[in-house]
């Protein structure tokens, strides 16, 4: 049988292999069928079902979807083989805007809703003209929501900084605005107390440094937070070492009694930004001893350094405590 029908569409020609005349005039044959039954059914009438997108806009300040809405709706026409063929791929580019402010209040908890019967004419104006719409599912669209509720919260900067040697920060890093409006559901923003910027890797400081920075996004939905972004300053600066001899004053903060401390002078060293260098000074830092009553068991006393301004950093205290005499 296998022999009969290879010999049905092949032949032989001086050994070479070829269709035979008989195939050719088979599939030519059977193209031509094909053809007139493929326009035999798509000259007929059918039901179909066919799904259009749906895009959402404006929706009222004070509310927030709380969950996804849907994003498609379904319709069923009826028309011949040719009108359908393709109106799918052009309904997939042809998306339906719905005016979420136009929702009505339903009769569930915390929904809205949208009859798509409403929607009919944008339909019809989407289709094919000469499809005749049926019907739409579902007839109702429905929208879960939630009060909106917003509140200013700080912001904290999300940082990643590396210096040169020698460079640090002269100051904290400066954010504008320093808080932030967000928004949302309610029972998601009592959760939130801060909000933070992106991720920001700065490397090799030797100057300051000014960057625009966006806001880190929230994954849920309906959020919005106000400015999207924010100026951060960090202000960076060479450091040095200043020592300085302090001698300690001593309070007496128990009686008239005249305290003595050994040493009566303390070396500290302290790391200042080159530009304050010459600020640092035994004028500005003063070393302190105190005397209370709790100290009269004691052999040595602490010292406290007072006047230090916020920049400048204590490296190390040549002693921590010193002895002391009293003279009555």
């Amino acid at each position: 049988m296998f022999k009969s029908i290879r010999s049905f569409f092949l032949e032989e020609n001086q050994g070479k292999v070829k269709l035979s005349q008989r195939a050719v005039i088979f599939f030519f044959c059977l193209v031509l069928s094909s053809f007139f039954w493929l326009l035999t059914a798509l000259s007929k009438e059918y039901n179909t079902r066919l799904t259009i997108p749906l895009v959402y806009t404006e929706l009222a300040g004070f509310f927030v979807l709380t969950e996804d809405p849907p994003s498609y709706i379904e319709v069923e026409v009826r028309g011949t083989g040719f009108e359908l063929l393709g109106e799918q791929w052009s309904l997939n580019n042809s998306p339906i805007q719905i005016n979420l402010n136009t929702a009505k209040a339903s009769s569930r908890p915390d929904q809205f809703a949208v009859s798509t019967n409403k929607l009919r004419t944008k339909v019809i104006r989407t289709l094919d003209q000469n499809l005749n719409l049926r019907y739409i599912s579902p007839d109702t669209l429905y929208f879960k929501t939630e009060s909106r509720y917003g509140k200013h919260l700080p912001l904290q900067a999300k940082l990643e900084l590396n210096f040169s040697p020698g460079f640090k920060l002269r100051s904290p890093v400066q954010l504008n605005p320093d808080s932030i409006w967000i928004s949302g559901p309610a029972s998601f923003i009592d959760t939130v107390s801060a909000v933070t910027t992106k991720p920001l890797q700065l490397n090799n400081l030797k100057d300051s440094v000014s960057r625009r920075i966006g806001i880190e996004p929230y994954q849920v939905e309906g959020i919005k937070v106000e400015p999207k972004e924010v100026s951060v300053f960090v202000p960076v600066e060479k450091f040095t070492e200043k020592e300085l001899n302090l001698r300690l004053k001593v309070s007496n903060e128990m009686d008239d009694r005249t305290i003595r401390c050994y040493p009566r002078e303390v070396k500290v060293v302290f790391l200042v930004p080159l530009t304050k260098f010459e600020y640092v000074d035994t004028s500005l830092v003063d070393g302190i001893v105190r005397f209370t009553e709790d100290d009269l068991q004691s052999t040595r006393l602490p010292i406290e350094l007072t006047g230090v301004p916020p920049y400048a950093k204590l490296i190390r205290k040549e002693v921590d405590k010193v002895e002391f005499i009293i003279k009555e």
